[in-house]
Parts: C-alpha cells; structure tokens; sequence
C-alpha cells in the first residue's frame, strides 16, 4: 500500500515522495521501499512521470529465479 510522505506542485509540475509497506511480488520478493515521482502534467493530466525507486529491490521484484 502506498503512503504518501511529502508531496510539492508547482504549475504543472509536481513531485511526490512515498513508500509501500506489506508489498510482495508474485516471486515474494520484498517492496517495502521509498519513491520519488516527478510528474509532468498538461491540461491536467499526466503527461510524463519520472520515477526513481530503490534500483536493487526493483530488480529482485522482477527476478524470476
């Protein structure tokens, strides 16, 4: 479930800090973990999202050994 922790707009622009908590994957793996979005809007929708995620855990999310 994601919990919003900080959120900061500005125009179209806006970016969201968050994390998950009780996440598994299909394989199990854990993603409990901080993210960050910027978000692009136009004509108020999303346009384009930057995400950045914990790098390792996205790749074990995704594992499927």
């Amino acid at each position: 479930m994601p919990i919003v922790d900080t959120m900061i707009v500005d125009g179209n622009m806006a970016s969201v800090q968050f994390h998950s908590e009780g996440g598994k994957g299909h394989n199990g793996a854990d993603f409990n973990m901080q993210y960050c979005w910027v978000i692009r809007l136009d004509r108020e929708r999303i346009a384009e999202i930057w995400g950045y995620y914990d790098s390792g855990k996205m790749v074990a999310l995704f594992d499927d050994a």
